[in-house]
């Protein structure tokens, strides 16, 4: 990859195919970045390494977003998560914590899977209760942590809901005589 010069080169070798073409299969995860990459191609002929020719690809890194609804009739907050990966996703991680109450004193990490995909495009949905974070009503963040198919980490996206709050208590008062 392009990234940090050739902190990561390796050198492949080719088999030659039925057609006679010479093939050669580059598992990304051994250089683990988007962005650009260059290929040099090198034969060796008589017993001497001959430069050939080079080219070039690129790898487009994930693009997400994340979005947040609060229920006040059932004291929860529904995330939906959209990843866009040519290459795929491996991990999809979701810490969420009440900010106005304890700092990160409630936070409880969520492994989002069983996407939707509809081509290269990945939505996930999760629905946090606030009863799992302490009942705590306020201010609540949540950070997306995305990992592509090489397991590289998306720019992480954050998404803060205001005046997350449980569901309205209805008190009721019965008063019988004794007689």
């Amino acid at each position: 990859s392009n990234v940090n010069g050739q902190d990561d080169i390796r050198w492949y070798s080719g088999v030659k195919n039925s057609r006679g073409d010479w093939v050669v299969s580059v598992p990304l995860s051994n250089h683990r970045s988007h962005g650009s990459y260059s290929v040099h191609v090198y034969a060796t002929f008589f017993g001497r390494q001959m430069f050939v020719g080079s080219t070039s690809f690129s790898v487009a890194a994930p693009v997400t977003s994340i979005s947040g609804v609060a229920n006040r009739a059932n004291g929860s907050i529904t995330y939906t998560v959209t990843i866009s990966s040519s290459i795929g996703i491996s991990r999809v991680q979701l810490p969420v914590w009440c900010n106005s109450t304890g700092g990160q004193d409630d936070i409880r990490w969520y492994d989002l899977t069983s996407p939707t995909v509809s081509g290269s495009t990945y939505t996930y949905t999760k629905t946090i209760y606030l009863s799992d974070h302490k009942y705590q009503s306020g201010y609540y963040a949540a950070h997306l942590y995305a990992y592509d198919g090489i397991g590289v980490l998306a720019p992480i996206k954050t998404c803060d809901i205001a005046n997350a709050q449980l569901p309205p208590i209805t008190l009721g008062y019965t008063h019988t005589t004794d007689g």
